[in-house]
Order: structure tokens, then sequence, then C-alpha cells
């Protein structure tokens, strides 16, 4: 079974808000039988619709071949509350452990090429829904639904989040985890534009006296911030995405 999308070239859109972490190259769990596949690099792009989650992976211990028995986890801690949602599942590796309290994850089934997304919701698990994995190279691709909290459609995720991941070989062994240590891999939103900690009335305030409406470029260097689409205006688009982020 082949995952790829030959010919394709990765490219964020200029539309997308993406936010990366770096992995050691090297840093894989030991082990004997299957190909290393070593992460180098993960990353969440936001769109109107979609998260796009990128994890690229290291030449130099496995082929893109390989990618097609990809399994393992991302979690996600939506609401930054590690009261809330259930332990990661770095956990299973043992310490160090980071605190998250995970909301969603994506399981990742070896040979499928097929994401499930999977919610935690009082206590217990629903499935969502499932995504296609695409491959190209050595890197590895999952599109999820977004919704609103209420809904059971996709993922409710704000640029506000936290999160963890785990690789593995399809062998029923773990090959590489992000983060390494206790710290899990966070993301701030750029929508609390006065670094208050929230997203209220004070930042939608700026956002408004920025605007210029759709394809009228905003030249003020001090709304540079409320460009949250990064095209050039301050239209709509900005607004949907810091509705997302809106913490009161």
């Amino acid at each position: 079974m082949r995952c790829g999308i030959a010919g394709c070239v990765l490219v964020l859109l200029a539309s997308a808000m993406a936010w990366g972490w770096t992995d050691p190259p090297g840093d894989f769990l030991p082990h004997y039988e299957a190909p290393d596949l070593d992460l180098l690099h993960a990353s969440v792009a936001f769109e109107a619709t979609q998260i796009r989650i990128t994890l690229e992976f290291n030449s130099a211990y496995a082929q893109s071949s390989d990618l097609e028995m990809l399994s393992g986890f991302i979690d996600f801690d939506t609401d930054m509350d590690v009261e809330t949602g259930t332990e990661t599942h770095l956990a299973d590796l043992g310490p160090p452990i980071p605190p998250l309290g995970v909301d969603y994850y994506l399981m990742l089934y070896p040979g499928t090429c097929v994401a499930e997304l999977v919610r935690i919701y009082e206590g217990e698990a629903f499935s969502i829904d499932f995504f296609p994995i695409q491959t190209d190279g050595m890197t590895a691709i999952i599109e999820v639904d977004r919704c609103a909290p209420e809904e059971f459609t996709g993922i409710a995720i704000s640029p506000n989040f936290a999160a963890a991941i785990i690789a593995g070989n399809g062998y029923g062994e773990a090959t590489d985890r992000m983060p390494n240590d206790d710290n899990p891999l966070i993301k701030a939103g750029p929508c609390d534009f006065d670094s208050s900690g929230l997203v209220n009335t004070a930042d939608l305030n700026y956002l408004e006296a920025c605007t210029t409406g759709a394809s009228v470029q905003q030249t003020d260097p001090g709304c540079d911030a409320a460009d949250l689409d990064d095209d050039g205006d301050i239209d709509q688009d900005d607004f949907g995405i810091f509705q997302c982020a809106w913490t009161g």
C-alpha cells in the first residue's frame, strides 16, 4: 500500500499559520528489528477549517517506504489544562513525562495510511473520524477537520495548545518521541496582542482598530500583529482565526 502523493510539493499556504518543533537527529529509541524512524521536525498549520500536521523524518536511518508502517500517537491538550482530559501516551514509555491533559489524540495505524481522531470527553474516549496519512519522501502529512467545542465532527483546537508525539515503526515499538524531556510542546497563539495571558476584549479592540477589509493592505507597522493570516490585509479571515483563540 502506498500512502504517497507523487510529485507533491509541500507548501504551507500564505493563509495558514504554522508552528513547529525540531528534534535532534539520531536520538531515536534503541530497538533491533525494524527501521529507525527518527523524527526531525513536527509542525501544525492552522487553516480555516482544518489543521495540517507535518512530521519529517531522518533519511539517514530509514527509507521513504518505511513510512507506510508509521505508527504512534499525537496528543493534544487543547485547553492547556492538565486537570482535564487524560494522561499523555508518553507515559507508556516511562519518564520523563510532560504534564498534559490530553483532550484529543490521533492514533496512527501502520500499513493503512490512516489516523484515527479520538476525543476524551467527561472521562470517556470517543472515536471522531479517520483521516488519511499522506507521504512525500520522508514526510508524513495529516489534515484534520476543525470544529466548535460542542461538536464531535473534528478537533476543537485554537492557536493555544500543548502537544506530544510518539512515532513508531509498526512492529510494536516506539522509535522516537517529542518532547525528549518533561516540557510539553507548547505554542501560545498570536492573538494575545497585549501579552496579558488572555485573548479578550482588549485584544479585540486592537484588531478592530487595525481592520482594513479584504484586499486592502494595512500599511501601519503598529498593526503588523493583527495580520493573523499574513496576507497583508486585516479582514474577516483574521477575525475567524481570532475567534478560535478567544478566552474571555
